[in-house]
């Protein structure tokens, strides 16, 4: 999260007031026992004096972060999340949090910037440890000293064993070396355990003074015995070892499972068969706008190599039979009821003889979406992966209105997300506060949550429809331009929709010449002067650069003559544009048909 600058502004003073309300807002949180902590442990949780500041994070992350007098970030917390306690705070009272202990190679990986894979972990686990829940990462070496701070993905108190098992662990917040913990200003040492007194709970801390004021009063009864000479407790039983014999607070903390027990159900949201036939879907229109697909081709090398590469990033094992189609054959004829695809043949043997341009309904609202990398070993000319082409990424942001939506699926309100990922979150959202109309599973029931977002008091509304309106109405168009995908993290998200290169041809008012015009190059990365020269060999003929006439701050390329084609071919083949990407507009006039002589 703080892997960037976080942009701290000036630290400012928190009145006392405001400062208790924090202190109980900690206590409720993390459901501290109010009774077992001193003066001089509340201090280690929250000093007396505190200041904070708001920060925002190259990845869109807002927030507010509390420090010491000193600037040592103690606390912080984002619009979407409780207050979550700093590496800082956790060396000082360290049983704030249950910890997961990991191995040496793992902890180089997590303060590299990781999160936390299931695999990497070292049970037993704590019985705090649920998904959603705080948790801190520690080495098993030093187990009191956290080396990062973040959400717990899944139910790991559930696992006694974590070989063979896979996915994220723990989602990282926080990290020794961050931009945040580097805040601070001057470089604080890391301590071991040694050096930090408290214990990694509360009730070891009440243990702890328990056996420390037995231990005093057996050596003032034992000083007693010796000054009066008096034998009659020589037999009695010492209380340290009587508490000893008592099982650990860590030992009671294991929750004891016989045998390994998965994650639950609850834990991912499993796709409907709706859903599958929406993927499947499109996956066509995918392959119709993206893919150069040479015709006629077989139904079989359609699917292989184009509709199942294409599929969004989803379960590997979801396959055409898990659809409502169940057969390719039945898929491609529904496809061709859409005129999405025109087929020839019977049964199982099928052959595509035609596809729909991009003035079909459905390819001209398409928006294309991140599919799988192709693996190594295999080689495919027309592969996105490939280094020369350009990706370009429609992103949306939720509004305010569906900040309630992502906090009771857990997610990441301020984030941005792709179509696909949005109808995902919406179909777990109805689902997981279970709105299917029990009479007819084709409508939900419409909530609190969805209502306003929706703008509809109607009480029932059809399923199919409810992500397509969230879309609309609940979030707004962002876009991100890339090179590569290495790129992602490093480029500026804009807002609106993905910008396109305009190609127009038309006659100049004077000379009554023929031109093409070229603009909007630069949001793709284009030299405008590179292009200029490949298109005056293509087109035999003059190519000039020069600022737009509506617009000076843009660069046009003209070419003498209608040469769209060409334009359009050479942004493709050349600089790795998607047609997509390319509008073009004919303003010559049509030629007037000659009468017929009487």
């Amino acid at each position: 999260m703080f892997k960037k600058d976080t942009g701290i502004k000036s630290l400012s003073n928190v009145k006392n007031s405001e400062k208790k309300k924090i202190y109980r807002t900690i206590l409720q949180e993390y459901k501290l026992n109010e009774k077992l902590i001193t003066p001089e442990i509340a201090s280690q949780i929250l000093p007396n004096s505190i200041k904070h500041s708001t920060f925002k994070t190259a990845t869109g992350y807002k927030g507010t972060v509390y420090t010491d007098e000193a600037g040592v970030p103690l606390w912080f917390n984002t619009r979407d999340t409780q207050l979550i306690p700093t590496v800082f705070t956790l060396w000082k009272a360290p049983f704030l949090l249950p910890i997961i202990y990991t191995h040496d190679f793992v902890v180089e990986r997590v303060l590299n910037g990781s999160n936390l894979m299931v695999p990497g972990t070292l049970p037993p686990f704590d019985k705090r440890l649920m998904r959603g829940a705080v948790c801190a990462i520690a080495n098993y070496k030093d187990p009191k000293v956290a080396i990062a701070v973040g959400f717990c993905n899944v139910d790991m108190y559930k696992f006694t064993e974590v070989v063979g098992l896979s996915g994220v662990a723990v989602d990282v917040m926080q990290v020794v070396d961050d931009h945040l913990y580097k805040s601070g200003g001057k470089k604080l040492k890391i301590p071991t355990g040694d050096s930090i007194s408290l214990p990694l709970s509360l009730e070891e801390l009440s243990e702890h003074d328990k056996e420390a004021s037995h231990e005093e009063a057996n050596d003032i009864s034992k000083d007693e015995v010796v000054e009066q000479g008096n034998d009659e407790n020589s037999g009695a039983i010492d209380p340290v070892v009587e508490e000893s014999n008592k099982p650990s607070q860590k030992e009671a903390d294991v929750v004891p499972i016989e045998e390994h027990v998965a994650p639950s159900a609850d834990d991912a949201y499993t796709l409907q068969t709706e859903d599958i036939d929406d993927f499947f879907k499109r996956s066509v229109l995918y392959s119709i706008s993206q893919d150069k697909i040479e015709l006629p081709i077989s139904a079989s090398n359609f699917m292989a190599n184009h509709v199942l590469k294409n599929l969004p990033i989803i379960d590997s094992a979801v396959t055409i039979k898990k659809t409502s189609w169940k057969k390719t054959a039945k898929f491609l004829k529904a496809m061709e009821k859409l005129q999405l695809l025109k087929l020839k043949g019977k049964d199982d043997d099928l052959t595509i003889l035609k596809l729909s341009d991009k003035t079909h309904e459905l390819l001209a609202h398409f928006e294309p979406y991140k599919i799988k990398k192709q693996s190594k070993g295999k080689s495919n000319s027309e592969d996105d992966s490939n280094s020369g082409k350009l990706i370009a990424v429609q992103l949306y942001k939720a509004t305010p209105s569906l900040r309630m939506m992502f906090n009771k699926l857990d997610l990441v309100y301020d984030d941005f997300y792709e179509q696909y990922e949005i109808k995902t979150i919406v179909q777990k959202y109805i689902v997981k506060q279970n709105l299917p109309d029990p009479s007819n599973k084709r409508n939900i029931k419409v909530d609190s949550v969805l209502a306003p977002v929706l703008n509809t008091k109607r009480p029932i509304i059809e399923r199919s429809t409810v992500a397509d309106l969230i879309l609309q109405k609940g979030f707004k168009e962002h876009y991100v331009v890339l090179e590569s995908m290495d790129d992602f993290k490093r480029s500026k998200v804009k807002k609106g929709k993905i910008p396109k290169i305009q190609v127009t041809v038309e006659q100049l008012k004077f000379g009554r010449k023929v031109v093409t015009k070229v603009v909007g190059l630069e949001t793709f990365f284009i030299d405008p002067q590179e292009l200029a020269s490949l298109l005056k060999v293509k087109c035999s003929g003059s190519a000039t650069v020069s600022p737009n006439v509506q617009n000076p701050k843009v660069v046009e390329v003209t070419v003498q003559g209608p040469h769209n084609k060409i334009v359009e071919d050479t942004l493709v083949e050349e600089f790795g544009l998607k047609p997509m990407w390319i509008n073009f507009e004919n303003k010559l006039k049509p030629k007037k048909k000659k009468k017929p002589a009487v």
